[in-house]
């Protein structure tokens, strides 16, 4: 136990030591300590998000936007994230257009986004369990009136469990299973086939979001926002 405070508060001193070289405008210093308390296995928002705000300061604009967006992984409402984001994304070269979604779709998103994944899982839990008590309590019950007002609560609670668990979902399939990444070459040339002597079909510059869709090698298969698709060497990306 003595071990573990002890390295907590090292981790601590790092972040106040960061913090401080910041305040001074010794930016270098700032991300060298940031990155030792990530290093170290520690993440938080606050934490990629002070990182993304030092990159910005030193013109590091595809760092920057790299913690910026480890950062709103785990604080997808703040809105200062969201506009240093911003920001730093419109010193990047490529300016992507992205496919309109339908409403529903995009009421969908702010919904997955607007409470953690923690509290989706309670959501579903907590629904689920009142759904089962007003069910067996509508079953003990004689009042036709009283019966119908169980009746509809609890199949609303169970709608309600059952939209949480699958929002729930597409939020940890957000933060743990998809794939995005920053191109952080100065420019790429995307390819039709994992290979240099393939098809050119069009090139990237730094800064620039892709979701990975697949991997052969050393070759990543890469889908921009507005639906455009090639391949692209590993080396030349950074994964959120």
């Amino acid at each position: 136990m003595v071990a573990g405070s002890v390295r907590a508060d090292e981790y601590q001193d790092l972040i106040t030591r960061g913090n401080d070289h910041f305040k001074k405008g010794e930016y270098e210093h700032a991300i060298a300590s940031y990155e030792e308390v990530i290093d170290g296995g520690k993440e938080s928002a606050e934490l990629y998000y002070n990182l993304g705000n030092a990159y910005y300061k030193t013109i590091n604009i595809p760092a920057a936007i790299l913690n910026y967006e480890r950062a709103i992984k785990l604080d997808p409402m703040d809105e200062d994230l969201r506009f240093n984001l911003k920001l730093a994304n419109l010193k990047t070269v490529d300016k992507i257009e992205v496919i309109p979604t339908f409403f529903i779709g995009e009421i969908g998103e702010d919904l997955k986004d607007s409470v953690s994944l923690n509290t989706w899982g309670w959501f579903a839990i907590v629904s689920l369990w009142l759904s089962s008590l007003l069910f067996f309590i509508f079953t003990n019950i004689s009042s036709n009136t009283f019966r119908r007002l169980v009746f509809f609560t609890a199949l609303s609670l169970l709608v309600l469990s059952m939209g949480s668990f699958g929002l729930g979902y597409q939020k940890y399939n957000a933060v743990y299973n998809d794939l995005e990444a920053i191109v952080f070459a100065p420019s790429v040339i995307v390819k039709s086939a994992p290979d240099q002597q393939q098809t050119d079909l069009f090139l990237l510059h730094e800064g620039t979001k892709v979701s990975v869709v697949e991997e052969m090698g050393e070759w990543n298969k890469i889908r921009l926002a507005d639906g455009s698709v090639g391949w692209i060497p590993q080396e030349t990306i950074e994964q959120i």
